[in-house]
């Protein structure tokens, strides 16, 4: 002890001493953590570590730093196949394509190829070392054993003969059950044999191909019931995804357990999707599609332009429930990069029900043609490559930990230590005080990272103690329009919804800071009805703390402006429902009646009111979903009446060449250093009650709708145009100069069928009559929102990012 109180006494008197042996200690303890880094994790040359490797198996990169699943097909006979059909004694007939009298073989020898990385090469005494005295368990479908065969195959050539051995119980007349029917809440009965396991791979996809409709059993297998009911294939399969996710949450630690789950094999049953018209399904094809530009890219990831059998409805249950539960799962997404292999099905070389097909059945490929399941070696063994990369890539990063553990922290502690004690001595009292202050600072507003937290993926979670935000009839400046609840709305739950994002939680509204954060300043929203719903909204989250002598509002022909005089601020409308000239622009068009025409060139007229504000909040949609086509007035003007219209072009078309045209404007218009600019992604309508699977769509639009859609992760259909969505997407994101935020408030919307006016608005500024209530196709208004609402959360994402990213 006395030896370190002599070093400290000496280090007091000067603070570069402190911060040479601080830095010292650290550079040394990265210098030699990334030596190792090296020496284990990338090189194949022998290290310290070596003998926890086996034989090597140096991953080039870990998967978690590169997509393995986007890539090509790579002609590879050197390397491929991993084995030889012949030599593994533990293939079944229904793979062993070239024994059952396939003539070619190049189905072997192609090797995937991600973009930007290599997958290590399979080394299987590397993985059994990884597996020593471990379980690795395949739970699945018959896909998931083509799976695990190929997994047998590829280890066992390293294990002596008298030290293998197989126990096959499978009974391949079970896989013609026809009739087939679930039980989607029991899962225990097969839970209680995955308890133990160290490494489970699941998979469900091709027993569900079947039919539309699941039958679902009311009752129990054992109990001998047998009546069902009939539910469809993407609800089914979401009921079922769920229950085995509570199960892995309530039965799995993660500490000993990793999870994987394997997305969908495709099948190849239509030539014509791969652009041989005349192929017999899979039954003539050799090699794997190879161009690339027949795939586009659907958002997640991609996908053949013709979908092959692909039900992506259950592709995206499996990515919700997987990214939603405690338990972290390993999603293993095959599928886009099956969908390429064409050629790798067993076809007519196989067997059926439990016998190999006679060379009549061989020449019937339309009928027995087996394109489902996959030759072995083959693509299967594909899948177990990336497989393997994820397990064995695992004990890398453990290694690395531990070596931070034993060498580095150690070093860094230290260098924190003798940092700490010269802070005693009060020479950095104030920054600590500094640093406090700005630490509280973030626990007031909710410790929110834009950055880090994606607020727009989440859930409805009921808050009748912090929502409504304000109240209906303390909103003086709320329209016959949205004031719901005052036009007789019974039910008033729709405004106790408050939106919690799944990494983090938004701080709670408070008017003060946003208006300071605006004094001085200009706020303006512009675009159509949608947008003065929200812009309402704004002005009623922040009016009331402003004394009612300081605050007016002034309309003028395509303007609304609230304006705070304590503040200096004013928060306004403008009316552009194309952003670009229309001839809805005037105030007197704005019913929609009359058929629409735009000038897709034109915006300066209305971007001169836009110039001096500070933030620019923009969207424009729904005006766009009223016809597949719209007029366009290439030469004239809408003041002189002059009409010289071209023909009717297509909305996609015409839609992003006004986009580009209002990005052009912002470029040369505005200066990114004073304004910031958003753009509001499509509000969604609900006027079809089917698309939620309610009482088989009795109900009429969102009419009688009281409460979200609470299934979150169900993906939901509710008429929003994708497309348009898209190309917005793709046209703020362009922007070089002016950097445009985009507030993607679709999703989060789709599920709120109960906060629309429907029968509580106003039509052509009147109450609707009990007439027009009593028809709820023609009038019922699934567009526009009660206030307070929906347009509450819109606000909330917005003043975040005015007060923290402005």
């Amino acid at each position: 002890i006395q030896p370190s109180g002599v070093i400290m006494k000496q280090m007091r008197k000067s603070n570069l001493s402190i911060f040479a042996v601080v830095f010292s200690l650290f550079l040394v303890g990265i210098i030699m953590y990334n030596d190792n880094v090296k020496s284990i994790a990338y090189l194949t040359s022998p290290s310290p570590f070596s003998s926890l490797f086996g034989d090597g198996g140096a991953v080039e990169l870990p998967p978690e730093e590169c997509d393995l699943f986007t890539g090509k097909w790579v002609f590879d006979n050197k390397t491929h196949p991993l084995y030889k059909e012949e030599q593994c004694e533990f293939l079944t007939e229904q793979v062993t394509c070239l024994r059952n009298g396939r003539k070619d073989s190049l189905f072997q020898n192609w090797r995937w190829q991600p973009r930007d990385c290599s997958l290590p090469k399979f080394k299987a005494r590397v993985l059994l070392e990884k597996l020593r005295n471990k379980r690795l368990m395949f739970v699945g479908d018959s896909l998931n054993r083509n799976q695990w065969e190929s997994m047998v195959c590829l280890v066992q050539s390293v294990v002596a003969p008298s030290r293998k051995s197989l126990n096959q119980s499978d009974d391949p007349r079970k896989h013609s059950i026809i009739d087939r029917i679930i039980m989607p809440e029991s899962i225990e009965k097969h839970g209680v044999n995955w308890k133990d396991v160290d490494f489970l791979v699941f998979n469900s996809y091709i027993w569900w191909m079947n039919t539309v409709y699941i039958k679902v059993l009311r009752g129990s297998f054992d109990e001998g019931d047998t009546e069902y009911d009939e539910i469809r294939r993407p609800i089914a399969y979401e009921r079922v995804l769920r229950t085995w996710g509570d199960w892995v949450d309530h039965h799995i630690d993660p500490l000993r357990t990793t999870v994987f789950f394997m997305s969908m094999s495709p099948l190849h049953i239509k030539s014509s999707d791969w652009g041989n018209p005349d192929g017999i399904l899979c039954a003539l094809e050799t090699t794997p599609i190879l161009n690339k530009s027949m795939v586009f890219n659907v958002g997640t990831n991609y996908r053949l332009f013709s979908e092959i059998g692909t039900d992506y409805r259950l592709f995206s249950s499996v990515e919700n429930v997987t990214q939603s539960m405690k338990v972290p799962i390993r999603f293993l997404n095959i599928t886009a990069l099956s969908e390429y292999r064409k050629d790798a099905h067993t076809s007519v070389y196989t067997i059926k029900q439990g016998k190999l097909l006679t060379r009549e059945q061989q020449n019937d490929p339309a009928t027995y043609a087996d394109c489902i399941h996959w030759c072995l070696p083959g693509l299967p063994d594909t899948w177990n490559e990336i497989l393997y990369t994820h397990i064995i890539s695992k004990s890398s990063s453990y290694l690395h930990v531990l070596y931070v553990g034993v060498i580095v922290l150690p070093l860094f502690l230290l260098g924190c230590y003798l940092y700490n004690e010269k802070q005693r001595f009060g020479q950095f009292q104030e920054f600590k005080k500094d640093n406090l202050q700005e630490e509280n600072k973030e626990k007031k507003i909710g410790l929110v990272s834009l950055e880090v937290c994606d607020v727009f993926t989440g859930k409805w979670v009921l808050d009748n103690v912090t929502h409504p935000l304000y109240k209906e009839d303390e909103c003086e400046f709320l329209s016959e329009w949205v004031a719901c609840t005052r036009n007789g709305r019974p039910d008033s739950k729709y405004q106790k919804w408050r939106w919690q994002p799944r990494d983090c939680s938004l701080p709670r509204f408070d008017a003060k800071p946003l208006l300071e954060k605006l004094r001085g300043k200009k706020l303006m929203f512009i675009g159509d009805s949608i947008h003065y719903n929200q812009w309402q909204s704004m002005v009623c989250m922040v009016q009331s703390i402003i004394p009612s002598s300081k605050r007016t509002l002034n309309h003028t022909a395509q303007m609304s402006i609230f304006i705070t005089e304590e503040y200096n601020t004013t928060i306004s409308f403008y009316w552009a429902p194309f952003l670009v000239e229309s001839n809805a622009d005037p105030p007197d068009k704005r019913d929609g009646k009359r058929e629409p025409i735009i000038m897709p060139g034109s915006i300066s007229k209305h971007g001169e009111n836009w110039k001096d504000a500070d933030f620019l909040v923009f969207n424009t949609y729904i005006w766009w979903t009223r016809h597949s086509k719209i007029k366009v007035l290439r030469r004239g003007s809408f003041i002189t009446n002059e009409s010289e219209e071209s023909n009717e072009v297509g909305i996609y078309s015409m839609y992003e060449e006004v986009l580009r045209t209002w990005k052009n404007w912002l470029e040369q218009n505005i200066n990114p250093n004073r304004t910031s600019v958003f753009f509001s992604s499509m509000s969604p309508t609900h006027v079809r009650s089917s698309d939620w699977d309610v009482n088989g769509g009795v109900t009429r639009k969102c009419e009688k709708e009281t409460e979200p859609i609470l299934n979150m992760s169900k993906p939901v259909d509710v008429g929003t145009n994708r497309r348009l969505q898209e190309i917005a997407v793709n046209v703020t994101k362009s922007t070089a100069k002016v950097h445009v935020t985009f507030l993607n408030v679709t999703t989060m919307s789709e599920y709120r069928k109960d906060a629309h006016t429907s029968f509580y608005g106003s039509r052509n500024g009147r109450l609707l009559t009990p007439v027009q209530k009593a028809d709820p196709r023609t009038f019922a208004d699934c567009y526009h929102w009660c206030l307070p609402g929906l347009p509450d959360t819109w606000n909330e994402f917005l003043s975040l990012y005015i007060i923290h990213r402005s």
